[in-house]
């Protein structure tokens, strides 16, 4: 017979009190036992709080910043500030190919609070529009919160918060 523990003496001292037969069931018939043996779930973890990202992501004031200073978003940001008119395909001959597509996007994003955001439809919730200097703060720290993620989950996460042109290329090369 092979050696047993401490833990494991512990028990059969304590058992040794007792009168009680044992009997062998197979796994299949006795369904149940299963949820015996698991452990119970913590405090936390019953209070229905599970899910909740908490990114430290930029601050308002951050996203204001780096929307009105990026490339990719400064012109399209300007416009909303002073006009909320479009701007010309002149005016958007010079810009980057991500700024071009947000451009072709006009009636989608809005300027609440002084932030860029993106809906795509009435129906549809609001997302923050990421520019350039930022998406991969954003995706690194999404991808550390969910756990290290494949990319299904890292595509359908970033897409329910975020929104930017290139964002399924940019989530593939990341992960």
């Amino acid at each position: 017979m092979k050696e047993i523990d401490r833990s494991v003496a512990r028990w059969y001292e304590e058992l040794q009190q007792c009168n009680f037969t044992l009997q062998y069931r197979k796994g299949t018939t006795h369904g149940n036992a299963d949820a015996l043996s698991r452990r119970s779930l913590s405090a936390e973890r019953e209070s229905g709080i599970v899910g909740t990202l908490f990114l430290s992501e930029p601050t308002r004031y951050q996203w204001r910043n780096t929307q009105s200073t990026d490339p990719d978003t400064a012109l399209v940001y300007e416009r909303f500030v002073a006009s909320s008119h479009m701007p010309t395909a002149e005016e958007m001959n010079s810009s980057s190919k991500a700024a071009k597509q947000i451009w072709r996007q006009w009636s989608k994003p809005t300027l609440e609070d002084e932030v860029l955001w993106y809906q795509k439809d009435a129906t549809s919730p609001k997302r923050l529009l990421v520019p350039c200097s930022l998406i991969q703060t954003v995706l690194q720290e999404l991808h550390e919160q969910l756990g290290h993620v494949g990319v299904k989950k890292m595509v359908e996460a970033s897409s329910k918060r975020y929104w930017w042109p290139s964002l399924t290329p940019d989530v593939l090369d990341f992960c």
